[in-house]
């Protein structure tokens, strides 16, 4: 989500709660009145991003900054201020593909001895988790193919995972190619109920971890996937030690309650290994130490 306080900090422009503001919003000079409109007519819902005007109702956050700074472009103000919610790169409206074709093989010994030294289960991955192999030639070379796959159990892209040594590690199947964008997805959410959900990074601790237990696929957090996030009455969100991932995770749990999920909660293993890097054993105790 925007940070609209940040925003007016950095750029001199009066904010508060004071005015006609309503409880939970803050307040926003008013275009038509300028600047010095310190009863801000404007105002911003931190729930959903929106900018409202009681003299002539909702104005996009485009046309509100454009006036607001007119000297500095839309996109940097972004990028700058997106709270890590991936607006930016998603900006552009893309065509989905209508058809995806996932003929890859079997996992070969080299995939399985990667995953294997990962401490999965590989039958696992291949049955359930429908795993294959890039081959050794190709656009997916020496990668493990993971797909991501929707509520229905269909096949809508998939991620690549270097078990070469690739200075790229993970490789996301473009937009365009996808039935779905990926990052209006959560990666294994097919094999979660709806009792609670664990949100984590990356698609290796979403499977160590296991059932009701999804992932962002990524760093960026987007819109869709929030809203995918809030259809839960309990989410934990489980990010690295490292402080970066847990601001990002107190970010996102701030964003979810604003939309009123009541129970939010920000796990901190405390550890140097993510939950990928982590045996069954022990994501078993973490989830009985959560109650989960």
């Amino acid at each position: 989500m925007f940070s609209i306080e940040e925003f007016c900090r950095d750029y001199g422009i009066p904010y508060g709660h004071s005015g006609i503001v309503s409880k939970g919003r803050i307040g926003l000079p008013d275009p038509s009145k300028g600047m010095g409109d310190t009863e801000f007519h404007c105002a911003f819902n931190p729930a959903n991003g929106t900018i409202y005007s009681w003299i002539s109702g909702a104005i996009p956050l485009r046309e509100y900054l454009q006036w607001a700074v007119p000297d500095v472009p839309y996109n940097k103000l972004l990028k700058e201020y997106s709270n890590d919610f991936d607006y930016v790169e998603r900006l552009k409206v893309r065509e989905n593909a209508t058809q995806l074709n996932y003929n890859f093989p079997e996992l070969g010994k080299v995939a399985r001895r990667y995953l294997e030294k990962r401490g999965f289960n590989v039958d696992e991955l291949t049955s359930k988790y429908k795993f294959r192999d890039g081959g050794f030639v190709g656009d997916w070379a020496y990668r493990v193919i993971i797909p991501i796959i929707d509520t229905d159990g269909r096949i809508c892209s998939w991620q690549g995972r270097s078990y070469a040594g690739q200075d790229l590690r993970y490789k996301t199947l473009a937009i365009e190619k996808s039935l779905v964008d990926p990052k209006k997805m959560l990666f294994n959410l097919n094999n979660c109920n709806k009792s609670y959900v664990v949100c984590v990074e990356g698609p290796f601790d979403a499977l160590k971890f296991g059932d009701n237990c999804c992932a962002t696929l990524g760093t960026s957090v987007t819109e869709a996937q929030v809203q995918l996030l809030t259809e839960y009455k309990k989410v934990v969100i489980i990010y690295d030690s490292e402080k970066p991932a847990q601001q990002r995770a107190k970010k996102l749990a701030d964003r979810i309650s604003a939309l009123g999920v009541k129970e939010v909660t920000v796990v901190d293993l405390e550890t140097e290994k993510d939950l990928g890097g982590l045996s069954y054993e022990q994501v078993l105790e973490i989830r009985k130490e959560l109650g989960l």
